[in-house]
């Protein structure tokens, strides 16, 4: 499988140039090793089918699958829905991690003390609106 890997990284080099392509990932199967998905997330089913297969770099991708195209078994378009999420075992975000809102909060109030204190930078801040800081915040 070492060879289909690195046929696939190859072909990876069509990919992250290919305008249409917004992501890609090669998965490999536990249970069966010899087993692989491709999942591939278009910008449209149109801009893959005309746009990447149609355009310059799709024969790159090609040439460097061409020995593993028989072993294809489908390929189908899918939408994503609105079932989807972190799982509990999912790392927390920076926003999370950071302390949300009230970190952020603090963090801007102390910005703009700072900068409002600062010789050089102040000037620039001196006609901010006083509830500027809060709008800056999420």
């Amino acid at each position: 499988m070492d060879g289909f890997e690195a046929a696939y990284e190859r072909a990876a080099v069509a990919l992250r140039a290919a305008p249409q392509c917004m992501d890609y990932e090669l998965s490999r199967c536990l249970d069966d090793p010899a087993c692989y998905l491709l999942r591939i997330t278009w910008t449209s089913v149109d801009e893959h089918l005309k746009g990447f297969r149609g355009g310059p770099v799709f024969g790159q991708f090609f040439a460097a699958i061409k020995p593993y195209v028989e072993d294809i078994q489908e390929m189908r378009h899918y939408a994503r829905t609105s079932v989807a999420g972190p799982g509990g075992a999912a790392p927390p975000s920076l926003y999370q991690w950071a302390g949300g809102t009230d970190a952020f909060m603090r963090l801007c109030d102390a910005f703009y003390r700072l900068v409002r204190s600062d010789d050089l930078l102040a000037p620039m801040f001196a006609h901010m609106h006083p509830d500027h800081a809060r709008y800056a915040v999420p």
